[in-house]
């Protein structure tokens, strides 16, 4: 009898995953684009809730308000702000947002690409006359395009996340580290939600 529950512990670590529609997310496959219309877009404030963020910028989470923010037009999004008073600047605070490809019939790959284009090429910003640089950067194995006030990953290619902060005299290392606490901790959330 254990030799039976044995063999099939191990088949069902083998067996393929061949399903992706959300009766089987359980079974998620990260690598392989998905329609979006079959995805779930989580709420980025229940990912990453404000004693994370405080304690990644050092500060009291009762001081931080959360609140979540609409979907923009037709691409299927969500986001989260997160606000706290800074004498030294006014509006501070962090802006999450999880989104999923908007172009998904005619680029399958299109979160890929983009991530990939801010690295190399930068973007655009209205109200700016040059472009943002980004820089590459691994978060573990999860790679990241960032510059001073922007962070862009991705989960698999079906979602990609977009984090920026509003913060006084940003470093490149502050960045650096606000990315390895915030990230990780977001991505396991993220993950845990999809495997539900």
């Amino acid at each position: 009898m254990s030799r039976f529950i044995l063999l099939l512990v191990v088949l069902l670590f083998l067996t393929p995953v061949f399903s992706q529609d959300k009766g089987h997310i359980s079974n998620f496959n990260f690598g392989l684009a998905v329609d979006p219309i079959n995805l779930e877009v989580f709420d980025p404030c229940q990912l990453l809730p404000a004693d994370k963020v405080g304690g990644a910028l050092q500060m009291l989470p009762e001081y931080i308000s959360v609140k979540p923010v609409g979907n923009l037009g037709e691409v299927k999004a969500r986001s989260c702000f997160y606000k706290w008073e800074d004498a030294d600047m006014p509006n501070t605070g962090m802006l999450l947002k999880l989104m999923t490809n908007p172009v998904y019939d005619d680029s399958p790959d299109f979160l890929l690409l983009t991530l990939n284009s801010k690295a190399q090429n930068g973007e655009f910003v209205p109200g700016q006359k040059e472009k943002v640089k980004y820089k590459e950067a691994y978060i573990g194995k999860v790679k990241i395009v960032y510059s001073t006030q922007n962070v862009y990953w991705n989960i698999g290619n079906n979602y990609q996340f977009f984090m920026a902060f509003n913060l006084p005299k940003i470093t490149e290392e502050q960045m650096l580290k606000f990315c390895h606490d915030l990230i990780p901790y977001i991505n396991n959330q993220m993950i845990f939600k999809l495997l539900e």
